[in-house]
């Protein structure tokens, strides 16, 4: 059902792997998902792949008072009692599926988890198709809806000559699609404002990986980005024996969310940051920046 779909969004959708490293030299990676929304190299993603990023910036700002104040003391004879947290971090990297791309603009949108940023030094094959968002109010409840992104990716980078390395492993990466149905639009409270956020709900779960990846339909037509998965309490909790004893286990039923276009397509005019929707112009496609 979404074989052709799976191939046009595959074209647009990449992965995103983080990488970074402490002041005690612990090193990690994870992996999210991005997708462009123009062939002049704006893409989104969940706001919170990027939280080791603005931790980062946090950290190096507080690294460097540190310095300040321990330099200070140390003219003026005086003891510093200032220490450095053993888990800031010192390094941090982005890569977002291609040695030579760079990030050269980024917007958080915090409340609604939405990261808009541009890329330069994109291959062109990267943008060969775009994402174009669906006509919102024709989906219907009960529609099929398909996920894509990057789960069951696990590796540890290493760090030579203040860089980061990956495995040769992460250039191919397989993308992986999981299908459900659009069962309900969910709002929730936004902490700044009185506005609550639009979200879409569907049937399956969404997967560690595949925050920032397109939710769309069998056309390829993308109606939300995936940010979580919502655990619905199914009221079960079935008892069995487990070496001797009772053990209660309670049930839940795993929804994939993610924030409606509608969202998307407001935050994204409010920064003039192009993008493509269907169904708005005689031509069936029109190219939004105002």
């Amino acid at each position: 059902m979404f074989a052709k779909a799976c191939e046009k969004a595959m074209k647009f959708t990449h992965p995103l792997i983080v990488s970074t490293r402490t002041v005690d030299g612990t090193l990690t990676s994870y992996v999210g998902t991005y997708f462009f929304i123009s062939k002049d190299g704006w893409a989104i993603s969940a706001a919170h792949v990027f939280n080791s990023f603005m931790k980062f910036q946090y950290d190096q700002k507080h690294m460097k008072e540190v310095e300040e104040s321990r330099a200070k003391d140390e003219r003026e004879g005086r003891q510093n009692s200032m220490t450095v947290d053993p888990k800031w971090i010192t390094n941090h990297s982005s890569w977002f599926g291609a040695d030579q791309i760079r990030l050269s603009q980024l917007h958080i949108f915090a409340n609604y988890d939405l990261a808009a940023f541009k890329l330069e030094n994109v291959p062109e094959n990267f943008t060969e198709e775009i994402a174009v968002f669906g006509d919102a109010e024709a989906l219907k409840i009960g529609t099929s809806l398909c996920r894509l992104g990057y789960p069951f990716v696990e590796f540890k980078p290493e760090f030579k000559n203040n860089n980061f390395c990956l495995p040769n492993e992460v250039n191919r990466i397989p993308p992986f699609p999981n299908e459900g149905i659009f069962t309900r639009i969910v709002y929730e409270k936004n902490v700044k404002d009185a506005a609550p956020v639009k979200l879409l709900e569907t049937s399956s779960p969404g997967l560690k990986g595949q925050s920032g990846g397109p939710i769309f339909d069998v056309n390829g037509c993308v109606y939300a980005m995936q940010t979580k998965t919502a655990h619905m309490d199914l009221g079960f909790a079935p008892t069995y024996e487990k070496n001797g004893e009772s053990v209660t286990e309670h049930q839940f039923m795993n929804v994939g969310v993610g924030l409606h276009i509608d969202i998307i397509e407001k935050l994204l005019l409010d920064k003039k940051i192009p993008f493509q929707t269907v169904n708005k112009g005689t031509d069936g496609y029109t190219y939004v920046i105002n």
